[in-house]
């Protein structure tokens, strides 16, 4: 069957897409490794700025490496979405600050690795590089340290905390594709509400993903970080016996605050 022009013009994009964000990548790994080289042999005076640079390229290496994933992982599925290529364009560059964010925070101890007993900006570099290329690489889970960091440092009484976290009475399950062909993945919003029915942006449980699918394919538990605002979108789901099939979003630790979305009619995937 021949293709509308709308379709081969968005394959066109697609493709053109593909080789921008391609080419990008490989050619922020050149420029980081550029930076690397130019800091090493140029006789710095400033031993605080050639280690910055130094775990500034780690973290942005990291980053680099985890968008080639994705983009490897995306393209071999076929599923390559234009609209995350800003993600993969700012990746590097996010990298690069988180690298040297985690090297701050672990000499400034606000982050323990081993026994940091004084400031030492040339102490283990190696291994600051290595934590900042994990900063970078994991930058999701980083950033979920930072969130605790700012909830422990800035927080001014654990039991009010507790409070506000457990005003939600439900989870809303919401936005997976009905119907959807067996084997393909998706994405399902879960949000906070309290008895109300309104949005409960304090929310920070660890939500647990189920499904009446016993061969389905879920996502890892994940807690509600405060810049969630009380909505997460879990990704990876899917559903793989055909049929009407049902996600539940349950609290760990109060198995009250649940919530599905029902009737999600599973059909046979084309043979």
């Amino acid at each position: 069957m021949t293709e509308s022009p709308e379709t081969q013009e968005k394959k066109k994009q697609i493709e053109k897409t593909k080789t921008i964000v391609g080419f990008y990548l490989l050619a922020a790994i050149f420029v980081l490794i550029a930076i690397a080289s130019v800091t090493y042999f140029e006789h710095l005076n400033s031993v605080l700025l050639k280690t910055v640079l130094y775990v500034g390229v780690a973290g942005g290496l990291g980053g680099v490496f985890y968008g080639i994933r994705g983009f490897i992982y995306h393209t071999s599925e076929d599923d390559f979405d234009p609209k995350w290529r800003w993600w993969y364009l700012y990746h590097p560059v996010t990298g690069f600050v988180l690298g040297v964010l985690a090297y701050f925070l672990i000499v400034g101890g606000l982050l323990t690795l081993g026994s940091v007993s004084q400031v030492d900006y040339t102490k283990g570099i190696l291994l600051y590089c290595s934590i900042s290329f994990l900063a970078g690489f994991s930058a999701k889970k980083f950033n979920e340290k930072l969130d605790e960091l700012a909830s422990t440092i800035f927080s001014t009484s654990s039991s009010a905390s507790t409070k506000t976290a457990s005003t939600a009475a439900n989870l809303v399950v919401s936005d997976f594709p009905n119907p959807v062909t067996a084997g393909m993945a998706g994405s399902v919003k879960v949000t906070a509400k309290d008895a109300k029915g309104k949005l409960v942006t304090t929310y920070t449980g660890t939500v647990k993903i189920t499904s009446s699918d016993n061969q389905a394919t879920l996502p890892k538990d994940c807690r509600f970080q405060p810049s969630d605002k009380g909505v997460y979108t879990f990704t990876d789901v899917t559903l793989n016996t055909t049929g009407s099939q049902s996600i539940t979003a349950t609290d760990s630790q109060n198995g009250s605050i649940t919530g599905s979305q029902t009737a999600i009619t599973v059909n046979k995937a084309a043979s």
